[in-house]
């Protein structure tokens, strides 16, 4: 039988657009694979009523396109054979359109806790009521070390994770295991989480769980902006459950979730999701005001990291979840991307600390080889 490896490795020698992905709580991965060249897309276009694979940077003033990889062929781990490398193979090789990925700013313990500093005083003279400051680490990655292997690990560690390995052609393969859904849509329902607050799971049993006021504010602050978008769209009706604990990983996080029938879109299901994302979550509230702050402090693109990913109308369902626990392969550099939200109540040492917790969910699976 054929192997992950083998496909991944003509779709780099032929340029063909590849996205690989595998379900919370699943034990199979699906691959979408295109044969064409991707196409860019533009602002106003519906992305809910296209198929396929979508890939979504974060919203900032550096622009990245927009994809769908469309599924010219498309098929579950233990279900593909021979046939598929055969039409690989046939298939025209592509000429995409080349973007230079660069390699990012990394700043210091020192500097990204100064930075947490500035954020704090920002909020307690009413700039803002949170940002997410996040930073990069870069990784030389090692000789022997292929894509395919840290996805298959991914899946099998961080099991209640959405694991993905997206490949463009031209740009870069990005890795990662994100424990937050952005927006689903499923048996004509669809459910919106709200995942803020983060800390070390110390103990198997979720409910002896102890949170403190700073990551409570994180998670309300968050959920706060979902139910104002309702509002705004007038969507008056709708279950709501949570905040409750969830794991992901050696970490546990705050989670609100959202369900209602999918005819209270109206018709404006991707006006919706423009509008949701980016969330506080990923970005901070008001959104303006954290943005600038953001951009100024980073001094790095995030790219595609805090953008979203995931299937789109693939059986029958929408599936989009935020692009966090995630690397970025660089020729021979892993460059790993992480965040925390600084709130009022934040301590800069804290704060770096969650970013290097969360940092191992990538870091522990590279040194596991």
């Amino acid at each position: 039988m054929i192997q992950l490896k083998d496909i991944y490795s003509i779709c780099i020698d032929k340029k063909f657009p590849l996205a690989v992905y595998q379900y919370p709580g699943d034990n199979q991965f699906q691959y979408i694979i295109q044969l064409s060249n991707l196409k860019k897309l533009n602002d106003g276009e519906d992305i809910t009523s296209m198929k396929g694979f979508a890939f979504v940077p974060f919203n900032q003033p550096y622009p990245l396109p927009s994809y769908v990889i469309e599924p010219d062929i498309m098929n579950r781990d233990r279900s593909y054979d021979s046939s598929i490398l055969q039409l690989l193979n046939q298939s025209k090789a592509l000429t995409p359109d080349a973007y230079v990925s660069d390699i990012p700013y990394m700043a210091s313990q020192e500097e990204y806790s100064d930075h947490v500093t500035e954020i704090i005083t920002h909020i307690k003279n009413g700039k803002f009521q949170k940002a997410i400051l996040s930073r990069t680490l870069i990784e030389k990655r090692p000789d022997f070390l292929n894509h395919t292997d840290l996805f298959l690990k991914m899946c099998k560690r961080y099991h209640s994770s959405f694991i993905s390995m997206v490949y463009i052609p031209g740009y870069s393969t990005w890795i990662g295991a994100s424990p937050e859904l952005l927006f689903s849509q499923f048996n004509k329902q669809i459910t919106l989480v709200s995942l803020a607050g983060t800390q070390v799971r110390r103990t198997g049993n979720l409910t002896r769980i102890v949170w403190d006021e700073k990551e409570k504010m994180e998670q309300s602050i968050v959920t706060d902006y979902f139910t104002n978008l309702f509002s705004e769209f007038n969507i008056l009706n709708y279950d709501r459950n949570g905040p409750y604990t969830v794991e992901a990983g050696d970490m546990v996080h705050l989670k609100t979730t959202f369900t209602l029938p999918e005819d209270k879109m109206n018709g404006h299901t991707d006006e919706f999701i423009k509008r949701l994302h980016p969330t506080p979550a990923v970005w901070g509230q008001p959104k303006t005001d954290a943005l600038n702050i953001i951009t100024t402090l980073e001094k790095y693109h995030r790219e595609h990291y805090t953008g979203y990913l995931g299937p789109v109308n693939i059986n029958g369902r929408t599936d989009l979840y935020v692009n966090l626990r995630t690397l970025k392969a660089v020729d021979d550099k892993i460059i790993i991307y992480v965040g925390s939200g600084i709130t009022e109540g934040s301590n800069p040492l804290n704060e770096w600390e969650e970013t290097c917790m969360k940092a191992q969910t990538v870091l522990s699976i590279i040194h596991s080889f």
